[in-house]
């Protein structure tokens, strides 16, 4: 929530007629799934929506709003074409995604993917008061991206847990 009241909501979605707002970041499904994301005022109106995504699989998991308005957007993405603005392409059959949207949902601020060769989820997300991001998820990478000073820097087993901090520029 904001400081208005407002709720801020994402999630994945699979249909062709779902409400987005009048001038949207993405108008139409442009997979078998794509992420979304919404707010609702405080007597429960959505007041903007969007697609969110490319031509495979997107879904978001988690939403945080910073000082200044802007929307960031958490998830997994299959796409190859999702629209990425900050580091890398796709990597793995899915990657951890982060994306920033102006407070009306019109424009993309920027977009970055997290992972490594193999399956990554962001499955929560952050926004610290300084405007750092912090996202949460599983992955299944042994070449996930990890700081050299981390506590746990070798992969080991079949999926781990991890925590990434970016910053308000989504590096």
């Amino acid at each position: 929530m904001d400081r208005q009241g407002n709720a801020f909501v994402a999630g994945g979605t699979d249909s062709l007629n779902f409400p987005v707002s009048a001038i949207p970041t993405q108008r139409t499904l442009a997979g078998a799934r794509d992420a979304w994301d919404g707010m609702f005022d405080r007597t429960g109106k959505m007041e903007r929506s969007t697609y969110l995504g490319g031509m495979a699989a997107d879904f978001a998991n988690g939403v945080g709003v910073n000082e200044t308005g802007l929307v960031y957007v958490g998830g997994g993405t299959s796409s190859t074409n999702f629209p990425v603005t900050v580091g890398p392409a796709l990597k793995g059959p899915m990657d951890a995604f982060v994306i920033s949207l102006s407070a009306d949902s019109r424009t993309v601020v920027g977009s970055t993917l997290v992972g490594g060769s193999s399956t990554d989820l962001a499955v929560k997300l952050a926004v610290k008061p300084e405007g750092v991001v912090v996202i949460t998820g599983q992955t299944r990478s042994a070449d996930f991206p990890i700081t050299p000073t981390a506590p746990w820097p070798t992969f080991t087993g079949v999926e781990r847990i991890f925590a990434s901090q970016l910053s308000s520029d989504l590096t």
